[in-house]
């Protein structure tokens, strides 16, 4: 009933019990021919509905299409780094020391082989920045069809890295047409591995716009976790769902990492041309080490080897 300090039905408090846990659907393969085209260090990948654009110099996807709009349109590359909050001010240190700010990648192998309705790319690179006696080794594996595309990943790192990193996974380059962003994980708001009881898992929904969360001191933010997928898309349909093989973190914003991690008023933030999409295996903690203790260790990213796939699958 009403009363001076609340409405009906204003929730006091709340809890989340999951009974089973969750499990992504089996990846429902194409039947479709798809069409392979090479032009230079170009690999285009086609179906009736569908092209991707693979990089054979870069190793990588720098391109997605379906239905002739542009959903990926600069890149899916592997990220390190976030744009260090508050509380990182003694591991800001560590990692820019090493160059996890800074790192480039290389390509080491590449093997592809095809089929009627489906592509399977190999990629192995070496990333680091300037000290050649640490970095990342990754293993990738590109399965492509007319219904989307997996990637398949493993990760290991070597030599003597920060105890915990700041992130791992990937970065998409999305086209500005896709604003819309919704997501079946902890939210509506920002959570972290040791701050995020307080959001629940549900499915949660919001344009780029609303992911954002403007800090007098520019830093990461609107990172979303215990995420099962996520879906983009503009006011068409037209976009991805994106699933992983185990729980993941997500965000959806219009600045770089780089600027955030520069600017020092949110006037020094600039909107990219396109909108970016984090997909993490891990993101480090948040503690408390701006006034007081560094992460619990059971929270930390440690720099062992991980590994995850991603599905990519076209919003039919």
């Amino acid at each position: 009933s009403h009363n001076q300090w609340s409405d009906p039905k204003y929730e006091i408090a709340w809890e989340q019990i999951e009974l089973t846990s969750y499990k992504n659907k089996k990846r429902k393969k194409g039947k479709a021919e798809i069409r392979i085209e090479e032009d230079g260090n170009l690999l285009k990948i086609s179906s009736n509905k569908s092209i991707v654009v693979f990089d054979k110099t870069q190793g990588s996807i720098i391109s997605v299409s379906e239905q002739n709009e542009i959903i990926v349109e600069d890149g899916i590359s592997l990220a390190f780094f976030r744009a260090p909050i508050d509380n990182d001010k003694q591991l800001k240190k560590l990692w820019t020391k090493t160059g996890l700010d800074r790192i480039s990648s290389n390509l080491l192998n590449l093997n592809i082989e095809t089929s009627n309705n489906q592509v399977i790319i190999t990629v192995k690179k070496r990333h680091q920045a300037e000290d050649p006696k640490w970095g990342f080794v990754s293993l990738e594996k590109y399965l492509i069809d007319e219904n989307g595309f997996v990637v398949e990943s493993k990760i290991s790192p070597f030599g003597k890295l920060p105890y915990s990193l700041p992130r791992l996974g990937y970065e998409l380059k999305i086209s500005k047409e896709l604003m819309n962003y919704s997501w079946y994980g902890r939210g509506p708001g920002e959570s972290y591995i040791d701050r995020k009881e307080g959001m629940k898992i549900a499915v949660h929904a919001g344009n780029v716009d609303e992911q954002f969360v403007n800090y007098p001191m520019p830093q990461e933010n609107g990172n979303k976790t215990d995420t099962r997928w996520v879906r983009i898309n503009n006011s068409d349909g037209v976009g991805l769902r994106i699933e992983g093989s185990q729980l993941f973190n997500t965000s959806f914003r219009k600045y770089s990492t780089k600027n955030l991690a520069e600017a020092l008023h949110p006037f020094d933030l600039v909107p990219q041309k396109h909108n970016i999409l984090n997909i993490d295996f891990g993101q480090g903690p948040i503690g408390n080490q701006s006034c007081g203790p560094k992460a619990l260790e059971e929270y930390w990213l440690e720099p062992n080897e991980k590994s995850m796939w991603f599905k990519f699958s076209y919003l039919d």
